[in-house]
């Protein structure tokens, strides 16, 4: 078992497939805080109102000045353009985390906290912590192969990175099925739930800072009640099996290809939450080198390699 777990974690592995969603994920972000993300304005936030996260509660952090989370907000978002592009990754990734761990735990400590900020900020940390983070499709690789020192590292710790958000994201999917069939059971798929979300999603002020959904289509589907029946079994299905990604690439293409594309239609339907903090990481999934080499060859079956 344990050489098993080794195999999977270790695989020797070029740094393509880390390195492209490397691009894809910090740019991914970075593209979001930049267009809705104000993290100065929490700095008006009355105390009274104010309940730490534990990761704030235990370092005894305050809420910054306005002036002091306006520059730290701009630093962050900064550092998350400069691993995208790969300019200075290895100093831009650990900043990245740094300001991350403090400002995406402060706007989840006024009452309500999401699991996706907590796994946004977790692949920040997974992610700097690898090796080959910034060799490949970057500025700093092109400025290192001018300079003749362009060099790779050893290709067994290319993809333990990857495994890992693999494995965030089916957690994260896998325990919103099993919370719903807990609470709820069909229920969940039966009852009004998707058709009030759909309504309030197309009302002001929607889901607050960013308002209501890009299309009103909410408003339609919430009087079809087939329509969201049928989306809200796709839905709970969909999550309750997602584990089998781990095991049969077939689940892997289907799954992960239709959740992804499911999840897109809700943001354009419920609003830019449905995928700000989680929508880059299903790119973990995909085997870019082989797809590379799929569409050289003209050979789709590589995909499933």
């Amino acid at each position: 078992m344990l050489k098993s777990i080794d195999n999977y974690l270790f695989e020797p592995k070029s740094s393509i497939d880390l390195n492209v969603f490397r691009a894809i994920y910090y740019g991914w972000f970075a593209v979001f805080t930049f267009s809705w993300y104000d993290f100065a304005g929490w700095a008006g936030t009355r105390e009274d109102l104010y309940a730490p996260v534990w990761i704030l509660d235990f370092l005894a952090i305050p809420i910054l000045s306005f002036e002091a989370l306006l520059f730290l907000s701009w630093l962050w978002k900064a550092s998350l353009f400069f691993c995208a592009v790969g300019l200075f990754t290895k100093y831009a990734k650990w900043v990245a985390v740094v300001l991350g761990f403090y400002l995406l735990p402060l706007t989840q400590s006024f009452g309500r906290v999401d699991r996706r900020v907590a796994l946004f900020a977790i692949g920040l940390l997974v992610l700097a912590c690898c090796r080959s983070l910034g060799e490949r499709f970057s500025v700093d690789s092109l400025l290192a192969s001018r300079k003749g020192q362009r060099t790779y590292g050893d290709e067994s710790y290319n993809l333990w990175g990857l495994r890992c958000i693999q494995l965030m994201t089916v957690i994260m999917i896998f325990s919103a099925g099993v919370v719903k069939w807990m609470r709820s059971g069909w229920d969940w798929v039966s009852s009004n739930t998707l058709i009030s979300y759909f309504a309030f999603s197309n009302t002001e002020p929607g889901y607050a800072p960013y308002g209501p959904a890009p299309v009103d289509w909410g408003l339609d589907l919430a009087q079809m009640p087939t329509v969201t029946l049928v989306l809200g079994a796709m839905t709970i299905i969909i999550e309750t099996v997602f584990p089998l990604v781990l095991f049969s690439k077939w689940a892997r293409i289907i799954l992960v290809g239709s959740f992804f594309g499911s999840l897109f239609v809700f943001n354009l339907i419920l609003g830019p939450p449905i995928l700000m903090y989680t929508g880059g990481l299903y790119f973990a999934w995909v085997p870019w080198e082989n797809l590379g080499e799929a569409y050289r060859t003209r050979n789709i079956m590589l995909l499933l390699k």
